[in-house]
């Protein structure tokens, strides 16, 4: 059974945030030769959002990833497909719904470091405030941060459920 506590983050302040993150990257990157790739499938609506905020950029590409099973990150990351976008001498925004053990994030860097872009930088949602071992990568851009709970809305979801809550809002499970 699941419990969604009220919303932790609303979307007015998801909005806000969103505006502020798009003029920091365009002061700091050249995003008329940006190359965007987002996470699919919990970064869409931010991603949708952030690039609404950004002016024409070069391209834009998504990669499905899977790395949870429930509330719980099952240890290995699946990439789906075998499209592989040409980032080659490309600068690189990557848009992550939310950085949490960083596994997912991580395997997508290293995926996309292997066909050579100029630069990869990582814009994220939220970040939980955490430790992550063996992870050696981090974030650019950073929405929101948040203490080391399962959230769901504005496109996360808890298997496959709640993605389209438009405020994120802390699940709680009774095992039960």
């Amino acid at each position: 059974m699941q419990l969604i506590l009220p919303p932790l983050i609303r979307r007015e302040q998801i909005q806000k945030k969103v505006s502020e993150l798009a003029e920091k990257i365009c002061k700091d990157i050249d995003v008329e030769n940006l190359y965007v790739v987002v996470i699919l499938k919990g970064a869409v609506f931010f991603a949708t959002d952030l690039l609404r905020e950004l002016p024409p950029v070069a391209s834009i590409d998504f990669i499905r990833v899977e790395s949870y099973q429930g509330c719980n990150s099952s240890g290995k990351v699946k990439i789906f497909g075998n499209y592989i976008p040409d980032v080659k001498d490309k600068k690189v925004l990557l848009i992550e719904d939310i950085f949490d053990t960083g596994l997912t994030t991580q395997e997508v860097v290293n995926y996309l470091r292997e066909q050579s872009p100029k630069d990869i930088y990582l814009c994220v949602l939220l970040e939980k405030r955490k430790y992550r071992e063996g992870i050696t990568i981090s974030s650019d851009y950073v929405g929101f941060y948040i203490e080391d709970n399962f959230v769901v809305g504005y496109g996360m979801d808890y298997d496959g459920k709640f993605r389209n809550l438009p405020d994120i809002h802390v699940i709680a499970l009774n095992e039960s």
